[in-house]
């Protein structure tokens, strides 16, 4: 009898040990959905309050940390991360001219251009073997493209000026970039315009015309093969287009636009005509894909309301996901699940970051505080 009660109060733990070892398993299948704890890295900058200088830094999602690539005393910017290798490509002013640095987690900085003009803007190839920048040696600038150790460095041959960084193919066969190379010239004599044409200049010369007449400039998007072909997007719309990005799919391209409605998003399908996604609102920036190219985040006003919003790649299901909770929003950042978005919390004087769950809306901290004034990416939108 007492060895029969002993064997059932074994049988009993063992089955609750199996039950709880079985939970633990299904709580551990759950956190391997949120892959990004594991895989969530990326960089961004922390402006100093004393001195100005921009310092960068990677987000480990896994720990909740960040690493101090850069030298705080350095100011240091546009950085471009490359998870495959650990590398971020920079642009630092120490020797006086801006130029473009490598570094890894060690902060072990080596200089990848040199010269007496600026070279700035650098983007990582898909592969991670080439870098893509623009060089100031001419008015309005140009795209070279030299090895990830700034070796072999050459002309992508174009006649007009770049104003935005050349964004890569997916595929690594073409560059996406903004060109300010169209100018509406317009001359006024009493009251009426005399002279009305469409001239092709860089910033330059646009500003240096002799009859002091007046220019209104037009930006388009284009893409350019490596060795030069040149095909342009947006000049069918006769509105400003900038700051374009690919599809990770590499099938689309959104890009904002200040059309005659305020600035709104537009949508590039193949080789169709661009299509505006975004409705009823006076400010659409900086949109994002998601890493599936299923949805789109961006800066926008909804209601006199600023915040970050997501939508699917056609516009269509719209939501508010963070309601700016301060005069300032930074480009929206994916996690590589496609789940979350990165954004930039002030609590107390301190700024942490965050990972918001565009599902559920629940929130994830993905960094301490982080001294100085953090920017993701870029400004979409200040007050």
């Amino acid at each position: 009898m007492i060895k029969s009660t002993l064997l059932l109060s074994f049988a009993v733990r063992l089955m609750l040990g199996l039950a709880l070892i079985s939970a633990f398993l299904s709580l551990l299948a759950i956190g391997a959905g949120h892959v990004f704890l594991n895989d969530w890295e990326f960089v961004f900058t922390a402006k100093a309050k004393n001195d100005g200088n921009s310092t960068i830094y990677i987000v480990d999602g896994e720990r909740h940390l960040v690493h101090r690539v850069t030298d705080s005393k350095i100011n240091s910017l546009s950085p471009s991360w490359s998870p495959a290798t650990n590398q971020v490509v920079y642009v630092s002013n120490v020797t006086g001219t801006s130029q473009i640095y490598g570094s890894g987690l060690d902060g072990h900085a080596r200089q990848l251009t040199s010269g007496t003009y600026s070279h700035t803007l650098p983007s990582w190839s898909p592969d991670s073997k080439n870098i893509a920048y623009i060089s100031h040696e001419t008015p309005g600038g140009e795209i070279y493209i030299s090895d990830a150790d700034g070796n072999n460095s050459h002309l992508v041959p174009l006649d007009m000026p770049v104003d935005s960084m050349p964004r890569w193919s997916p595929d690594g066969t073409r560059l996406l970039f903004a060109s300010t190379d169209k100018y509406h010239h317009n001359i006024t004599l009493d009251g009426a315009i005399t002279i009305n044409e469409t001239l092709t200049l860089n910033a330059y010369d646009a500003s240096h015309l002799p009859d002091g007449s007046h220019l209104s400039a037009e930006t388009n998007v284009y893409t350019v093969t490596l060795d030069g072909n040149l095909h342009p997007l947006t000049e069918s719309l006769a509105f400003n287009a900038y700051d374009p990005v690919w599809s990770p799919d590499g099938q689309d391209i959104v890009f904002p636009v200040d059309d005659s409605d305020g600035t709104n998003i537009y949508l590039l399908n193949g080789g169709g005509n661009p299509q505006r996604i975004s409705q009823g609102s006076q400010l659409n920036r900086c949109p994002v894909w998601s890493p599936d190219s299923r949805h789109i985040a961006l800066v926008s006003q909804q209601g006199g309301i600023t915040g970050l919003f997501v939508m699917d790649a056609d516009g269509s299901n719209r939501r508010m996901i963070v309601k700016s909770m301060g005069s300032t929003l930074y480009q929206p950042i994916w996690s590589p699940d496609n789940r979350f978005v990165a954004f930039v919390l002030t609590e107390k004087g301190q700024n942490k970051i965050y990972g918001i769950d565009i599902n559920d809306g629940s929130r994830r901290l993905l960094s301490p505080a982080v001294p100085g004034t953090v920017i993701l990416d870029k400004i979409c939108y200040s007050n």
